[in-house]
């Protein structure tokens, strides 16, 4: 037989700061997370950009959503268009992150994993069909199918780590 739990009843003004705190929680769990999925991907992009002799190539080729097309012709170390394309994949990346730390941040182990695997792919089919060509990435451009599979690859395991080891840092705290 179970027993009874008696549920008291929270004031409206109770479940606002609840909702806040969980509000807040997520979205510093979803920023850590982005800030190191961002690292991730940025490092597979150098990779593979230097893996042809364009370096920047792959990351330049995101500030085309600002620059237009001529973003894509750059294939080496720009102030304005390096720059810009750094923070227009940071900024997306983070957007990723914290979405990503609503949908999952109560899951454990391989339901984890799942969800970042499953996540990621809704964050290309998005990437890929959702939004209009000016708003793409622009990496998808440049690189080969197998090396945009690393790439979102990358991304499905960064923020999956990244949730894990800011939740890890959080509790420590």
């Amino acid at each position: 037989m179970r027993a009874e739990v008696k549920r008291i009843p929270l004031s409206p003004a109770v479940r606002v700061v609840f909702l806040l705190a969980v509000f807040r929680d997520r979205v510093i769990l979803g920023l850590r997370s982005g800030v190191i999925a961002a690292a991730a991907i940025v490092g597979v992009l150098l990779g593979l950009g230097r893996a042809h002799d364009s370096t920047f190539r792959p990351l330049n080729a995101v500030a085309h959503v600002a620059l237009g097309s001529r973003a894509l012709l750059f294939d080496r170390l720009s102030l304005e268009v390096t720059l810009l394309g750094l923070i227009l994949l940071v900024g997306a990346l983070l957007v990723w992150g914290v979405l990503f730390a609503f949908v999952a941040a109560s899951l454990r182990g391989i339901r984890l994993l799942i969800a970042g695997t499953l996540f990621t792919v809704v964050v290309y089919l998005v990437n890929a069909g959702l939004l209009p060509p000016r708003f793409r990435p622009g990496f998808e451009l440049i690189l080969s199918a197998a090396e945009l599979a690393a790439v979102y690859i990358a991304l499905a395991v960064a923020l999956t780590a990244a949730l894990m080891l800011s939740r890890a840092l959080r509790n420590r705290a």
